[in-house]
């Protein structure tokens, strides 16, 4: 087997490994979500879970080669990291929706990035 080979084996086999642990951590947040929505959770305990869910996902993604997951995070992480140098936790509740429609994306693209690898 070539390098290049055993390098494109690695690679499929990691990001096999990281499908399936962003989709743990998908559920996970899923829950946090719910909880949220029931008002179980302050909005900036979500944002503060979406954050390390994103922070998690962003490198990662980049190497395994699923560019659109780590545009995700990236987008995720930078709104969150603005928010947080702006400090104005009273806009949270109203910037909240948009950020959840980016998370809707990333969801979508964790699960159709799983199917694809597993067909």
């Amino acid at each position: 087997m070539h390098s290049e080979d055993r390098f494109r084996k690695i690679i499929e086999q990691t990001r096999k490994l990281f499908l399936d642990d962003a989709l743990k951590r998908k559920a996970a947040f899923q829950l946090s979500l719910e909880a949220w929505e029931n008002k179980q959770m302050s909005s900036s305990a979500l944002v503060e879970r979406l954050y390390q869910l994103c922070h998690a996902l962003k490198g990662v993604a980049l190497t395994v080669e699923l560019p659109q997951i780590h545009g995700h995070t990236e987008a995720l992480l930078s709104i969150i990291i603005q928010h947080r140098e702006g400090n104005k936790e009273d806009d949270l509740d109203v910037q909240l929706p948009g950020w959840l429609e980016l998370w809707r994306r990333l969801s979508e693209s964790l699960e159709q990035s799983a199917a694809w690898g597993s067909a």
